[in-house]
């Protein structure tokens, strides 16, 4: 039952003076009439010069990356390096599925490789075929770089140096328009220098594989030159040859409808080729050019390019040809001359993508002292249909900029109608012209942004921070729905069951969201207040919010299929949207046809709290418990999430009731739950009832035994947030420490005193319990949740600054979010599920004791927007 209005509010934290007493005490060094904040001068935990990247002006430490995102769209356009070099290996998408890519340099007529292995270990290529007869070197790479939109990677050897540089300038929130209209591609741009005092001729090869188009290797294939046409420009293309739309679901997918496109100005010094290139009639002339109209293929496999049997796997040709020593710059240069590429030709291969190859050959010409010359690639991935939400099938967004002509077949497949004027030829078009532009808002936004994270939380925090935000935003996309002409995001529980926006992977990202663009996160709620309100085909009835929506790309799970998580997921949506309000100016007007489902959330947890009964949450990898304490947190900050809606609903304004309750009624209700998760989950070593002292701390579960279980309180970041976002509102109506039904009530969400944050905080530290790489989830193992090491930074940074050795004291728990990705053993994308003692292995879904922990579970998750959270409440101080 509600309490009335009438009733009096309780104050905030403590069920009686012997508690408050006993939280004070930890408080004696710190000074409470000083805003804590205002204490620290410049960066935070700084780190010693040498180790930090040298151009990055000490803003962000050396970090040994576990992978580095390379092309990272979304959830299937996902390329990464996992190794410290970029020539120690193939690069691959996040599942693991190997996507073999080659660079190679010839500087002065001496090879050298910038990416891929060594060509005489085991490679893609089927057993008993040709292999070179040469080692190729790796170019000796200098400096890696990961910036938040772009990765850097810098090589020198022979005279020269040379960059290549991977940006996604896509991913950039801020700008909402433009991320939602952007295009899905990224730019790599490879600069060549003469770094002595002499000139050099250069010439470059870039090449993949059929792979990056498929899901196997085994997988045929279609492979095309410039379908679709671009002015100016030549396009490989590549794609599943029989393309089902949809027709795969699941976790580890790599694409498999759609095709990836490979874009390069025309230029006279490059050629496009593929290793399917048919019409074989033309012949060789003495200079080893194609006379009249000679294949790639039939150029390629010619003695005169390289040596050795002519019957070599045809997508190995161009490599051959390229590293082969009598393969001069003279020969190049009658191939640049006299080669001439079809117009609008598509070419089909029935093959597997094994045997399928596309690339690019680039002459640099002559590089003179002190000049440097550039090349550019495009990479893109374009999908037609992306989502199937209960029968609705939706495109990427950026196909509403870019509207199909009237009869244009839909997805093209390599006939003469996929011309220049096709939805994609246009993109691509369009994200060529751009280029630079598009470069310049990469380098701004990453300079502004690493600024703010090395303000926050120094260099390490800067360069982790850095990591992974390709990998939040990787993990989603925004698609167009036709039906209501309305954009909407869904995301991918990438390596966790492959599920379609799950409410508790939102929760954890949202950080990352609510500080770039909150519209994008209320887009990703409201396909799931869609299905609670039984606004689609499958109806759901069950009193609590739903887990999830389906299994990527497909929303159609029926209620009876769907996780019940109650207190966890209704929270968790309640809180979002509030905290999404509070950054858009209060405006809830889009909830109008959902307050009977909110309303019927916040009465859920109104009548399960303050005890929690026995249920699946995030925290139970051991299996469910009642009376948690950590999930406790998160309903009583749901439930004041659920009455400041109410009190942002303007129809509750003059109404002396609104849904279930009253606004007071349901804030009462939380500042009850509030105070007694205090005085219950109060515990210390030295027994029940016993003055702790520096050794206080609070249980996991209300009715444990003392000093038999603690866990991490990562839920209580959300009354920083949730009271930041209020504080910063200017509503008519509403102020920031008031209800429009009450004017004496302490600020909303402060539920709890700064006592009570501290108290946890200093526990992890006093009772020993932040180790090498983290806070452990819980007393039961040394396991934990890498996305909660950042909330461990957030609290410090807000409770603990203040106090005496405060900064020491944060910089301790930034170290351990430093320290797990900097000496994981495991090299994978990014992974939170992990042990925080040394050596600090990542592990899978499986509990399998390491080192078998290879498995592609709790990897690449968009989970780790939590790390955003201490920037997050700095930027609104």
């Amino acid at each position: 039952m509600w309490l009335s209005s009438a009733l009096v509010l309780l104050t905030l934290t403590c069920a009686s003076a012997k508690d408050g007493g006993r939280l004070r005490s930890l408080r004696a060094t710190h000074t409470q009439d000083v805003d804590h904040r205002s204490l620290q001068v410049g960066p935070p935990c700084p780190v010693p010069e040498n180790d930090t990247v040298p151009t990055t002006d000490g803003r962000l430490a050396k970090l040994r990356y576990p992978s580095v995102p390379l092309i990272v769209n979304d959830p299937d356009f996902s390329i990464w390096s996992n190794y410290n070099k970029l020539t120690d290996g193939f690069p691959s998408h996040w599942s693991g599925y190997e996507l073999p890519m080659v660079g190679l340099v010839r500087i002065d007529g001496q090879l050298f490789r910038f990416l891929g292995r060594n060509m005489l270990e085991r490679g893609p290529w089927p057993a008993g075929h040709h292999q070179p007869d040469m080692d190729v070197p790796a170019l000796t790479q200098t400096q890696l770089i990961v910036w938040p939109t772009r990765t850097e990677y810098t090589f020198a050897g022979r005279g020269i140096a040379l960059s290549v540089t991977f940006a996604t300038p896509a991913s950039i929130m801020e700008d909402f328009d433009a991320y939602v209209s952007a295009p899905p591609v990224t730019y790599m741009t490879v600069d060549v220098e003469s770094t002595d005092d002499r000139a050099h001729d250069v010439q470059l090869l870039y090449q993949t594989t059929g792979h990056v188009g498929v899901t196997g290797g085994d997988e045929h294939v279609a492979i095309a030159l410039n379908a679709p046409a671009v002015e100016g420009h030549d396009v490989l293309t590549v794609g599943n040859f029989h393309q089902v739309e949809l027709g795969l679901k699941g976790d580890g997918m790599t694409p498999n409808h759609g095709f990836f496109h490979l874009v390069t100005p025309k230029d006279n010094g490059t050629v496009p080729f593929t290793s399917t290139l048919f019409d074989t009639h033309g012949s060789i002339d003495d200079n080893g050019a194609p006379a009249g109209n000679a294949s790639m293929e039939e150029l390629f496999l010619s003695d005169q390019f390289r040596r050795g049997n002519s019957q070599r796997t045809t997508w190995r040709a161009a490599i051959d040809a390229f590293t082969d020593p009598e393969f001069t710059a003279d020969k190049f240069a009658a191939l640049v001359s006299k080669v001439t590429e079809p117009t609008n030709q598509q070419y089909r291969n029935d093959g597997p993508a094994r045997n399928a190859a596309l690339g690019l050959m680039m002459d640099l010409g002559s590089v003179a002292p002190g000049e440097s010359a550039t090349r550019r690639v495009l990479f893109a991935f374009d999908d037609r249909i992306t989502v199937n939400f209960f029968g609705r099938l939706m495109q990427p967004a950026w196909r509403n900029v870019y509207r199909m002509e009237e009869g244009m077949p839909l997805v093209g497949a390599f006939d003469n109608k996929w011309h220049s004027s096709h939805p994609t030829g246009e993109m691509l078009k369009d994200a060529m012209a751009k280029w630079d532009d598009e470069q310049k808002r990469s380098i701004a936004f990453d300079e502004g942004l690493v600024d703010d994270l090395f303000m926050t939380g120094g260099p390490k925090y800067a360069a982790v921070a850095s990591l992974v935000y390709r990998q939040v935003t990787g993990g989603q996309k925004v698609v167009h729905d036709d039906y209501i002409n309305e954009h909407r995001v869904f995301q991918k529980e990438i390596s966790t069951n492959g599920m379609l926006n799950t409410v508790d992977v939102i929760f954890p990202t949202s950080p990352m969201l609510l500080l770039f663009s909150p519209e994008v996160l209320r887009l990703m709620l409201v396909p799931i207040l869609d299905y609670s309100a039984n606004k689609t085909l499958s109806h759901y009835r069950k009193p609590w919010a739903p887990h999830h929506l389906g299994i990527w790309p497909v929303a159609d799970t029926p209620d009876y299929r769907n996780w019940d998580m109650p207190m966890e997921e209704t929270a968790d949506m309640l809180i979002l949207i509030a905290a999404i309000a509070h950054r858009q100016g209060g405006n809830v007007s889009y909830l109008a046809d959902y307050w009977p489902v909110i309303d019927q959330w916040g009465s859920y947890l109104n009548e399960s709290l303050p005890n929690p009964p026995h249920q699946l949450y995030t925290d139970d990898f051991k299996g469910p418990d009642a009376n948690a304490t950590n999930l406790a947190l998160k309903g009583t900050f749901g439930l004041a999430a659920y009455a400041d809606l109410l009190a942002m609903n303007q129809s509750c304004w003059t109404e002396e009731t609104c849904g279930n309750s009253t606004i007071d009624g349901a804030r009462a209700a939380a500042t009850r739950s509030a105070s007694y998760w205090v005085e219950a989950a109060m515990d210390s070593p030295a027994g029940e009832g016993e003055d702790g002292g520096e050794a206080a701390f609070f249980r996991r579960l209300f009715d444990a035994p003392s000093n038999s279980t603690f866990s991490l309180k990562y839920n209580l970041i959300w009354q920083a947030i949730l009271q930041q976002g209020r504080d910063n509102m200017n509503i008519t109506g509403v102020t920031a420490s008031e209800s429009t039904t009450s004017t004496s009530t302490p600020p909303l969400f402060m539920l709890f005193s700064e006592d009570v944050f501290t108290t946890e905080m200093m526990s992890y530290i006093n009772l020993g319990r932040l180790d090498r790489c983290g806070v452990a989830l819980d007393e039961r193992n040394n396991l934990s949740l890498y996305e909660y090491q950042g909330v461990t930074v957030a609290l410090a940074q807000q409770y603990l600054l203040g106090m005496e050795g405060g900064e020491v004291m944060m910089c301790r728990f930034v170290d351990a979010l430093y320290n797990f990705p900097n000496e994981t053993p495991q090299r994978v994308p990014l992974a939170d599920y992990f042990e925080v003692s040394a050596p600090c292995n990542r592990r899978g879904l499986i509990d399998i004791p390491p080192p078998a922990t290879n498995d592609a579970h709790f990897i690449a998750r968009p989970t780790l927007g939590y790390l955003y959270a201490p920037l997050l409440l700095k930027r609104g101080e």
